[in-house]
């Protein structure tokens, strides 16, 4: 009887530690895919903040370099991106495009910026007393008299920033003021 009673403990304890095995690994796969679920969201935001940085850089770059006020965009000096329309659904038209090296190989391929649309808004004159002489650019737009040469433009700026390895994109739409001489402010702003 007692080999019995034994044999019947053995069982008991055999269940309870089958019991509390399946449970712990309940626990640890739920653990690893939340886990993994919370590095996805991480991923995520990571690269919708490394695009946004990316479309800072080249809203700057393309303000730098004149591509607000030129008659035919092309302020990334003809470097286009080697993907464009066909490859992205979302962009329906490129204005201009920048392209960036994420991953060290040496050809910018990784993530590409495109300027969708560029719209002048407005534009009012400035005038001479609101310009900073210390400034070389406005101070070029100094004219005798109430008005300088040159106006504010306010524009509009459509971009989608796509990454190609990570398959994260991100429109933005961005208002950028800049100084416009007047000599051109007719022909990039109505």
């Amino acid at each position: 009887m007692k080999a019995s009673r034994l044999t019947a403990q053995g069982g008991m304890v055999l269940a309870v530690a089958l019991i509390t095995l399946l449970i712990v690994t309940i626990l640890g796969v739920t653990g690893a895919v939340l886990v993994r679920n919370d590095l996805r969201i991480v991923e995520n935001i990571e690269s919708k903040e490394a695009l946004r940085n990316m479309v800072e850089s080249s809203v700057q770059e393309a303000i730098d370099r004149g591509l607000l006020t030129a008659a035919t965009p092309d302020a990334f000096d003809g470097n286009p991106c080697p993907f464009g329309v066909d490859d992205i659904a979302q962009i329906s038209a490129v204005v201009d495009s920048r392209c960036f090296d994420v991953n060290g190989d040496g050809s910018p391929d990784d993530v590409g910026v495109f300027f969708t649309s560029i719209d002048c808004i407005t534009s009012e004159p400035r005038k001479n007393l609101t310009l900073d002489f210390t400034d070389p650019d406005e101070m070029s737009c100094f004219n005798p008299g109430v008005y300088s040469l040159c106006a504010d433009a306010l524009w509009e700026i459509y971009i989608t920033a796509v990454d190609r390895t990570t398959g994260a994109s991100l429109q933005v739409r961005q208002a950028v003021g800049s100084l416009v001489p007047l000599a051109t402010i007719g022909t990039v702003c109505n």
